[in-house]
C-alpha cells in the first residue's frame, strides 16, 4: 500500500517508485532494522503492541523518505542518481541515522526505548531533508 499511495501522489510509474523505495531501504539498512524490530522479544501485551507499532512506523518512514526524495527530484529518471544526490545533500542528518544503526549493531539485545528513539531519528531525517522549493 505504501508504494501505491506514493504513486497516486507523485504520478510516476509503480516500477520507478518501487525501485526507489526498495533501493532507499537497502541504502539506509531499513530491512536490517526491521529485522531487529521483529526479533525483539515481547513479555506482555503492551510490548507486543509496541513492536507492531514500530514495524508500522518504519514502513511509514520509508514511505515518507521516498516521497521526500521524489519531491526533490521531480524530473529525474535515474533512481541511483536520485539517491546519490539525496545522500550527498543530506549528509549531516544521515550521519545521525548511521550512528543510531552503529549503536544497534554493538548489542544483540535492545530495549524498546531504543527503537522509539531510532524511529524518531528517521522522522527527523525526513523533516530535515525536505526539499525547500
Amino acid at each position: 500500500m505504501d508504494i501505491a499511495e506514493i504513486v497516486e501522489t507523485d504520478g510516476r510509474s509503480i516500477e520507478f517508485v518501487s525501485e526507489l523505495y526498495f533501493k532507499l531501504g537497502v541504502r539506509l539498512d531499513l530491512h536490517w532494522f526491521l529485522d531487529q524490530i521483529t526479533r525483539q522479544p515481547v513479555q506482555n501485551h503492551w510490548q507486543a503492541l509496541a513492536r507492531a507499532s514500530f514495524r508500522e512506523e518504519l514502513d511509514w518512514q520509508q514511505r515518507s523518505l521516498t516521497s521526500v526524495i521524489l519531491r526533490g527530484n521531480k524530473d529525474a529518471t535515474d533512481t541511483d542518481c536520485m539517491l546519490d544526490n539525496w545522500f550527498e545533500v543530506s549528509e549531516q542528518p544521515l550521519e545521525r541515522w548511521q550512528q543510531v544503526l552503529a549503536d544497534f549493531r554493538t548489542s544483540q539485545t535492545h530495549e524498546f526505548a531504543q527503537f522509539s528513539v531510532a524511529l524518531r531519528e528517521l522522522m527527523l531525517l525526513s523533516l530535515n531533508c525536505e526539499p525547500s522549493n
